[in-house]
């Protein structure tokens, strides 16, 4: 797909036969944008989610993956999740009584303009629209899964409204790890 430009067909090392090739990148209804990224080639047979969008895209495999005792391991990942936790905690730094929500963060994350993020000016907050290129099950999968692995916390406030809390602000590489996968698993 020449619609791609630079990207071209790389290896994934996570999977034994699967090639990132050229896709499009489709809107909510299932359009094509005009816009491409890498997807893998396994997807429709193993559901191999696996993917690169042109803002990250790299054939440099040690700013892919890099070996971490025998593991396999994202270290631009571990740099966006520590960029994540940073700006949770400058949010509730600024505003100590901030009743962060799920929705709060996904629009957060995906760089949503919404009321609050007006009213609190969180889109001046580094990290703000970090996952604009995500698809939205995406988000939901990582949120998910720090929550899973105990760095947010879901609770209630007074009123017993929703909220997410910030629980560990530095997590191990190896959590970060198991967030990786989790997310990534087919």
């Amino acid at each position: 797909d020449l619609k791609g430009g630079y990207l071209s067909i790389s290896k994934w090392p996570e999977c034994e036969d699967g090639y990132l090739i050229v896709k499009p990148i489709r809107n909510k209804e299932g359009q094509d944008t005009g816009k491409r990224m890498l997807g893998c080639t396994n997807y429709t047979t193993r559901h191999c989610t696996n993917y690169m969008f042109p803002t990250n895209y790299t054939q440099d495999k040690n700013k892919i993956l890099k070996l971490n005792n025998g593991k396999v391991f994202c270290s631009e990942f571990k740099a966006e999740v520590i960029t994540i936790l940073n700006a949770i905690a400058e949010i509730f730094k600024k505003y100590p009584k901030f009743r962060l929500t799920f929705t709060s963060l996904t629009n957060f994350l995906t760089g949503k303009e919404s009321k609050t993020i007006t009213t609190f000016m969180l889109n001046n907050i580094e990290g703000y629209g970090i996952y604009s290129e995500k698809p939205s099950y995406f988000i939901t999968k990582f949120l998910n899964a720090l929550i899973d692995y105990d760095i947010l916390l879901k609770t209630k406030d007074e009123e017993n409204h929703k909220k997410i809390e910030l629980q560990n602000i530095n997590p191990s590489d190896e959590t970060i790890l198991e967030i990786y996968k989790a997310i990534k698993r087919h």
